[in-house]
């Protein structure tokens, strides 16, 4: 299966998540995930927080949809392998 991609060089976030919002009456605030080659890319992002204990992947989604943050981990931050 192809991944989705778009051929937008510039991706409007703030009108995506207002659309998904007024077209999906959605509940809670749509978050998006991203790989980096490595922590200190990852670390590079303003205002990201890094867990202070392990948790599973979901409590870190949850983290982000409820609270508005921005969440990165590695594995060791996880319970186990997920």
């Amino acid at each position: 299966m192809d991944p989705i991609a778009t051929d937008q060089p510039v991706f409007d976030r703030k009108a995506v998540v207002s659309d998904l919002n007024r077209l999906l009456r959605l509940r809670t605030t749509p978050i998006g995930m991203k790989m980096f080659a490595s922590i200190e890319e990852m670390q590079s992002v303003p205002r990201i927080r890094r867990p202070r204990h392990t948790h599973t992947t979901d409590q870190i989604v949850g983290q982000s949809s409820r609270n508005g943050w921005t969440v990165g981990i590695t594995m060791d931050d996880l319970v186990c392998a997920q």
